[in-house]
């Protein structure tokens, strides 16, 4: 009972992090991800949306912003530990060169 109670709780998590809309009865998101992501994010959400029995389709926006963006550093299996020294100083901004590069030759 206790992994049912666990993911009962990830669930709630989750679905906190939404937004409800009371007219069209459906949970509202906004978030960033990287355009590369676009096309993985939609069929999910379709697909979780088929699985689920839901008879409406999901969808996903991309909206234009003035924002800063966050930044994102893809790793592998390699460059991760690396990655991880490097973001205990500080994490780059968006547009900065990555440091963890540099890590990997000087370690």
């Amino acid at each position: 009972w206790k992994y049912a109670l666990l993911r009962e709780q990830a669930t709630l998590h989750s679905l906190n992090l939404l937004s409800f809309d009371i007219k069209r009865a459906v949970f509202v998101a906004e978030g960033w991800l990287p355009t590369a992501e676009l096309e993985k994010v939609r069929t999910a959400l379709s697909l979780a949306a088929r699985k689920a029995g839901r008879g409406s389709s999901t969808i996903v926006n991309v909206l234009e912003t003035s924002a800063t963006h966050p930044t994102f550093l893809p790793t592998s299996d390699f460059t991760s530990g690396f990655q991880g020294l490097v973001n205990t100083y500080g994490t780059p901004r968006y547009g900065e060169v990555n440091p963890g590069c540099f890590a990997i030759v000087l370690f």
